[in-house]
């Protein structure tokens, strides 16, 4: 009699253990799973920062450049408010330009008719 329930329970037990077993076979599996998910979302997002660093740089270039276009405008428009100023101030220099507009647009007429 006592051996039928030492059976039973070793069956038991031996179920129970390959339960486990299986469950942890599973978990292994799933683990194994988030690990090359999180592989191939670490590998993205050093392609992400790498690219960001390389605009970045880019970025910084762009910034220099317009820093000096900058002060290359200050002095152009120095230099224009300068030699409006030694053609006359403002009221010659709009004349002039308007003059050389019209002819201009005669020598146009001229050409074409």
């Amino acid at each position: 009699m006592g051996g039928g329930f030492a059976n039973e329970m070793d069956e038991e037990e031996e179920d129970g253990l390959l339960a486990t077993a299986d469950q942890e076979r599973q978990q292994d599996e799933l683990l194994n799973n988030i690990s090359n998910s999180l592989d191939t979302i670490n590998r993205g997002a050093l392609s992400f920062k790498e690219e960001i660093e390389r605009q970045n740089a880019t970025l910084d270039e762009i910034g220099k450049d317009m820093d000096g276009t900058q002060i290359n405008m200050k002095a152009i428009e120095a230099k224009t408010n300068e030699l409006v100023e030694r053609a006359g101030g403002p009221g010659w220099f709009c004349i002039i330009v308007v003059l050389s507009a019209i002819a201009m647009t005669l020598f146009m007429l001229i050409i074409y008719t």
